[in-house]
């Protein structure tokens, strides 16, 4: 009589714990890698949700044909400071609003305006834009300003796309990073060679937006050095 066998066996505890074993060694060797990853991709969101805020609030002041003005705030509701140079806190919560913004306090929960809406006869402080701080932020430390300690978390186009005379005397620098180690380096404002810039830290990573008097907005990496083989990098800050 023929007997048919099942050709399929199962796995043995030592085989088992041996996968097991290689598993956790792939996953400890993959754990740094993930978080600098995950880091440089909150980094990135946010520098570049304030870069395209800023480029937005430009665009809408030369169609809208008035001033616009984009602010880093505290929170959306009406509690909302201001953005500090050298604060810990996180403000990468902004609104775009067309009213001055130096003292948004009770006004940033203010429901944004409709796409078509008449800035002309819309009740300040006339917000058409807002940004929640959860998106891609968390964890992410934003300070802005035009030196170390001058803080300005905030800038004016007019309707021709400019910046009006005396908004800003020099380069508005906004950094953003993330501070997890003791041995990190604070997210501030220094000036290195003459230059305003965002300070660099050897453990987390950092990205800056530059606003220069004239209007020209860009994002870049502080790491790379405006001197040497640096100075022809087009990811250098200047």
């Amino acid at each position: 009589m023929i007997v048919w066998r099942s050709s399929q066996q199962g796995y043995s505890l030592v085989e088992m714990v041996v996968v097991i074993g290689i598993v956790g060694v792939l996953l400890a060797l993959a754990a740094p890698s993930y978080r600098a990853w995950t880091q440089n991709a909150k980094i990135r969101g946010t520098t570049e949700a304030i870069l395209n805020g800023i480029q937005l609030a430009k665009a809408e002041a030369v169609r809208r044909n008035t001033t616009m003005r984009f602010q880093l705030i505290s929170t959306l509701d009406n509690t909302c400071v201001l953005g500090t140079a050298g604060s810990t806190a996180s403000y990468g919560t902004w609104i775009i609003s067309r009213d001055d913004p130096t003292n948004p306090n009770s006004v940033c929960d203010t429901p944004p305006l409709a796409e078509d809406a008449d800035l002309g006869n819309a009740v300040a402080p006339a917000i058409i834009r807002v940004r929640p701080a959860t998106e891609g932020s968390s964890g992410v430390v934003v300070v802005a300003g035009t030196a170390p300690g001058a803080g300005q978390p905030f800038i004016s186009f007019n309707g021709l796309g400019r910046i009006p005379t005396g908004v800003l005397a020099s380069n508005l620098v906004i950094c953003a990073g993330i501070d997890q180690t003791a041995a990190s380096t604070p997210v501030a404002i220094v000036t290195v060679g003459g230059v305003n810039k965002c300070a660099t830290s050897t453990t987390e990573r950092r990205m800056q937006v530059t606003v220069t008097p004239g209007g020209e907005v860009r994002m870049c990496d502080p790491t790379f050095a405006s001197t040497g083989a640096g100075a022809t990098d087009p990811q250098r800050c200047f």
